[in-house]
């Protein structure tokens, strides 16, 4: 009995040593201390045209991030946020009992979303999304059921979001999933305006969001990059708007458990 109980023991020691490990090697050695400290770690690239992801974990789905890089227009005004945040499974659900398969249901619960808050510069907590619900085409923009069941590799979905700052826009939505990740990219399909001025043309920003099974963590990618014009005060709306958003996504998801 002793030594089947110390058998156990050392599985669990070489598991949490697995998972770690496991970790280390998806986060850049430059950002993993502050990563494990503090929880999170942001990098926002203001418009730096070139700028490349510096925080994207090294995994395979990296390449599907760099092909899907919103091209930067050279008279424009570009703006990049990126973001990792890590939480242990047992901190998300006391069970610690998290799979990929509820991850993303929860990724693709649109409809969930409805409600969505964020806090603003004033520290008050305002509504970000007064409607949200996936659509069958854009064409068609009467709500649909979440389709956020079964393997996600390569599904295709189409949302509307009502943005209380900028309005309605629909998304074309990019998932793609691995025994480990649940990778979702959202694509604007229509124009980001603030009084009526086009900040962010259609289809020249994405919000992506990644899910990595770290064994016992869970190790999250949330960014924003945009292509704007270059437009009065674009240059303090953009980057308090996507701060604000990428917040309130990650906030969301955690609460989802």
């Amino acid at each position: 009995m002793k030594k089947l109980i110390s058998f156990i023991a050392v599985a669990g020691v070489a598991c949490s040593l697995f998972a770690e490990l496991n970790l280390k090697s998806l986060v850049d050695a430059k950002y993993y201390d502050q990563l494990i400290s503090k929880g999170e770690v942001t990098v926002v690239h203001d418009d730096e045209k070139d700028a490349g992801t510096v925080l994207f974990p090294n995994d395979a789905t990296k390449d599907i991030f760099v092909k899907n890089a919103i091209k930067k227009d050279p008279k424009g005004y570009s703006y990049f946020h990126e973001c990792l945040f890590y939480k242990t499974k047992a901190d998300l659900k006391k069970s610690g009992d998290v799979s990929l398969d509820e991850i993303g249901k929860i990724i693709r619960s649109v409809s969930k979303m409805q409600g969505m808050t964020y806090v603003d510069k004033n520290g008050k907590e305002k509504v970000l999304y007064d409607k949200a619900f996936m659509i069958a085409s854009p064409d068609n923009t009467a709500p649909i059921a979440d389709k956020n069941t079964g393997n996600a590799d390569g599904q295709v979905s189409y949302s509307l979001q009502n943005d209380t700052k900028f309005g309605v826009c629909r998304y074309k939505i990019n998932y793609y999933q691995t025994a480990d990740t649940f990778y979702t990219m959202l694509n604007n399909l229509d124009d980001y305006k603030s009084i009526g001025v086009v900040g962010i043309p259609a289809q020249r920003l994405n919000f992506t969001v990644v899910a990595f099974d770290c064994g016992e963590g869970v190790l999250v990618y949330l960014s924003a990059d945009a292509d704007c014009k270059k437009v009065p005060t674009i240059k303090t709306q953009v980057p308090e708007s996507m701060s604000q958003r990428i917040g309130a996504i990650y906030n969301w998801f955690i609460k989802q458990f």
